[in-house]
């Protein structure tokens, strides 16, 4: 019997702000809030997710900055960062 299992990667956009200029770049551009997540398959098809991470990215030049869960709620809630 062959057992396939592995690992994947997904990302998807969660929520995008208003604009701030980007210590990278200096544009005045919306920032983008990222969800990834890594999961563990098994027969090809995703069984658990074991670990998130959140990452703040510019617009324009693509720099990105990791957040916690405490800043994302903070971020999704409207507050400052």
């Amino acid at each position: 019997m062959i057992v396939l299992f592995g690992r994947g990667r997904k990302t998807r956009e969660i929520a995008r702000s208003g604009r701030r200029r980007c210590p990278h770049c200096g544009n005045r551009v919306p920032f983008i809030l990222h969800e990834l997540q890594d999961k563990f398959n098994l027969f090809l098809i995703p069984v658990f997710t074991y670990r998130k991470q959140y990452f703040l990215g510019c617009s324009i030049c693509n720099a990105g900055f990791e957040l916690s869960e405490a800043d994302k709620e903070e971020f999704m809630r409207g507050e400052k960062l």
